[in-house]
């Protein structure tokens, strides 16, 4: 179990992450981190996504008390249980290799979603960098529900079902990556974030700026880091996020929502 007293007697540590790639999922995080992680500046550890402040404590309920889905057959869920990380140490091994470098990426792309992450990281570490992706969210609500289905931990057959699941509050207590219009509400989430973080500490960038002006996207990830610019910037594949260009299939992505649920995400 994590003793969390220790992580606030160690704030000092540099093996501590800096630098937060906090969301949102199906956006481009890995892409970007993966990029980042080439800067002489940035260091990126084995464990991209450690998840490890998911587990803070405070008012929401506890990460791993979540229900999380085994298998695409429903009812076979159970909750997260125990730790991933025996003690805080395990946590600070993955930035031992980065103690010199100006900025340690953490990308788990949950942080924006869960309160009790997002609310400790403010607390417990103030001077830190986050960079928020963003994509559409009607094609980020599809993505994820077709990334989970991939995995065979999506019950729900349909995406119609999965929404109708979570409107009704079937997924209340489920792992915030499956509540796809919750992750889906921007709005609400940056609100949290902007009421408790400088918006000097925040930049907001889009996915398609990524794929469309790269050098404009990474000018601005270079400006907000205040390190030097890519001179050429490395390529990845990282996990690519794919942005529909076909109008047809743009067109069916939208009508896939019902008028309820577009009322319910942002535009």
């Amino acid at each position: 179990m994590i003793d969390w007293r220790k992580i606030e007697e160690s704030l000092s540590s540099a093996n501590l992450p800096n630098l937060f790639l906090a969301g949102f999922q199906k956006c481009a995080t890995t892409s970007v981190a993966s990029i980042l992680g080439h800067h002489r500046d940035v260091f990126i550890p084995s464990l991209k996504e450690p998840h490890f402040f998911d587990e803070a404590p405070g008012d929401a309920p506890s990460f791993n008390s979540l229900i999380l889905p085994l298998s695409d057959k429903e009812g076979d869920v159970k909750s997260r249980g125990t730790s991933r990380y025996r003690s805080v140490n395990d946590f600070f091994d993955l930035y031992q290799k980065g103690e010199a470098t100006r900025y340690r990426i953490d990308a788990s792309p949950s942080y924006i979603v869960n309160p009790n992450a997002i609310q400790y990281i403010a607390r417990h570490l103030k001077e830190v960098r986050i960079i928020v992706m963003m994509r559409n969210p009607y094609q980020r609500t599809w993505s994820a529900y077709t990334y989970f289905r991939s995995l065979g931990r999506e019950p729900m057959e349909s995406f119609a079902d999965a929404i109708e699941h979570e409107l009704s509050g079937g997924r209340n207590n489920w792992i915030y990556g499956q509540r796809y219009l919750y992750v889906s509400s921007y709005s609400v989430h940056l609100q949290r974030l902007f009421e408790i973080f400088p918006r000097e500490q925040v930049l907001l960038l889009r996915s398609d700026q990524l794929r469309e002006v790269p050098d404009a996207f990474w000018g601005q990830v270079a400006d907000f880091l205040e390190i030097p610019r890519f001179e050429e910037i490395p390529s990845t594949e990282s996990n690519r996020t794919v942005e529909h260009g076909n109008p047809v299939v743009k067109s069916l992505v939208r009508t896939a929502f019902s008028p309820k649920l577009r009322r319910l995400l942002p535009e």
